[in-house]
């Protein structure tokens, strides 16, 4: 024991004696799809499915801007912290830090809608990240922020009391809403053969835009996560703990507030790569409920058991699970083919399938496109959470596919870039169920709806944006755009015609697409 206590101390302090600059890369989708082209230009073999994704990971970053590491020494300060570089620097022997703003200021007016003021975004905030020795790495990060949205996402706020992606709100105005966002964490690559993170952020499973396995589209959660690396790299096993919480009260307790339920996630995922171009990923997700109605804390071992597919074979009742494979394949360099399937282990009827494409430099240099299409079948006890305590959800978001479930999506992203401007379209097409209007809060929950599998309604998102990026480094861009959405005849699922101008640090991803 004192021999192993030892080891453990020295690896340590071995960690601190040499730098190297890697960062954890934000899950923003534009950033991930950077990353694969990189890692398919350099050759590299590298697990992707799974991120954040690390910048070490990479054996070069020259046509990756967002971490190169910048040596322009030519400019005046000014430029070099407004065009290039992070804006506090702090390089030492055995620490690397960087401080960054991170601001969204953005105004616009809903075209469709001749009652509201001006909508608007309003986040102030900083992000601090570094590295201590040559493997550990933190980042931490706070976001104040105001807002008025489109009409039907404050219908989805008034209905589940979040922002989307963004956690709970308080009344700021009529219809204005005031939330703030922390998050951080803390990774040290031990070895070559294990990496532990610790911290209350995000996570994404996936090769796409979209995930129906685990996503990034709720509010972050504290977790504790552990990489493990066999077979000469060829086998990747993570194993993810999260702690979860559904935003349903128990009853009053001895404090002011009572609590809300609480939950356990618990994720595995095993990923294999014959070679670099080939990926294939087998999950299972379990949420195990950790507070009974009655406030009684219960905790199931099962949660901390880091055997693979064991919980969903137990088939406890209380057990929300969901086992699922992915696959990815290189086709050529500049193209990727990938898939997603899951389904609920209690009823293998309710299964849902991601198929997508993206390419890179299609038919011209920067020019990048993504087609992806989802079908997921009925099943209202696993994804959305609405009135349910014990769902595959977190702060009354799925933590699966955006959409949560019983829908069919079609997605398209064309997107091109020259130099630092890029212009950006995308549409989303959906079959929704008419039932899912009520769960999102589109329909009074007063109203009566038979249950028809066959009555769906459709959904159409086109957004269109123009952007120039100023700093690669945090992605301060100033964009300009419009969305419009359309739902049916009768718009059941809300509309707008927002048109919109932003200046930014665009590092986050929020699922506004629904």
């Amino acid at each position: 024991m004192i021999k192993k206590a030892s080891s453990l101390i020295i690896g340590i302090v071995l960690s601190f004696s040499a730098y190297s600059q890697s960062i954890e890369l934000p899950l923003l989708y534009s950033l991930r799809s950077d990353f694969y082209h990189q890692a398919a230009i350099n050759g590299d073999s590298v697990h992707m499915a799974y991120s954040p994704l690390y910048r070490d990971e990479l054996s070069s970053t020259s046509d990756f801007p967002y971490l190169i590491i910048d040596t322009i020494s030519d400019r005046k300060c000014f430029g070099r912290k407004f065009l290039n570089e992070n804006l506090i620097i702090l390089n030492k022997k055995n620490i690397y830090l960087t401080l960054d703003p991170i601001f969204n200021f953005s105004a616009g007016v809903d075209l469709s809608d001749s009652v509201s003021s001006t909508l608007y975004t309003n986040t102030r905030g900083i992000k601090i990240e570094g590295v201590l020795g040559k493997n550990i790495l933190f980042s931490t990060s706070f976001l104040e922020n105001q807002a008025h949205f489109p009409n039907y996402v404050n219908t989805f706020i008034e209905s589940n009391g979040v922002v989307p992606g963004m956690g709970r709100v308080k009344d700021y105005k009529n219809q204005d809403y005031d939330y703030a966002i922390a998050m951080a964490s803390i990774s040290w690559k031990a070895t070559d053969f294990l990496r532990i993170k610790f911290g209350n952020d995000k996570d994404f499973l996936g090769f796409g835009y979209r995930s129906i396995l685990l996503t990034d589209n709720a509010f972050s959660y504290p977790h504790l996560k552990l990489d493990f690396y066999f077979a000469k790299q060829k086998l990747k096993y993570t194993l993810n703990y999260a702690l979860l919480q559904d935003l349903i009260r128990l009853p009053k307790g001895e404090t002011p507030e009572s609590n809300f339920e609480r939950k356990i996630g618990a994720f595995h995922h095993l990923s294999y790569m014959p070679n670099r171009k080939i990926s294939i990923g087998i999950f299972s997700g379990t949420i195990l409920p950790q507070t009974a109605k009655d406030s009684v804390k219960n905790f199931y071992l099962d949660a901390l058991n880091p055997i693979f597919l064991i919980n969903p074979l137990i088939n406890n009742p209380d057990y929300i699970n969901k086992i699922g494979f992915n696959f990815s394949w290189e086709i050529w360099k500049n193209g990727r083919i990938y898939m997603e399937f899951s389904e609920n282990p209690s009823n293998w009827e309710q299964v849902s399938l991601l198929t997508g494409f993206s390419t890179w430099d299609l038919l011209v240099p920067g020019l990048n496109l993504t087609l992806e299409y989802t079908l997921s079948k009925e099943e209202f006890n696993i994804n959305f959470p609405k009135s349910i305590s014990n769902s595959y959800s977190h702060y009354s978001q799925s933590l699966g596919h955006v959409l949560g479930s019983g829908f069919k999506e079609l997605y398209v992203q064309l997107n091109y870039h020259y130099k630092r401007v890029r212009f950006l379209i995308s549409l989303n097409y959906a079959d929704r169920n008419i039932v899912d209007a009520q769960r999102w809060g589109f329909i009074d929950e007063d109203v009566s709806i038979a249950i028809n599998e066959n009555y769906y309604a459709n959904s159409i998102i086109l957004n269109t944006e123009l952007s120039y990026r100023f700093n690669p480094k945090t992605n301060m861009e100033v964009a300009c755009g419009y969305q419009l959405k359309r739902s049916g005849s009768d718009n059941i699922f809300g509309k707008t015609d927002y048109l919109y101008i932003a200046f930014r640090t665009s590092l986050f991803n929020q699922y506004l697409d629904f």
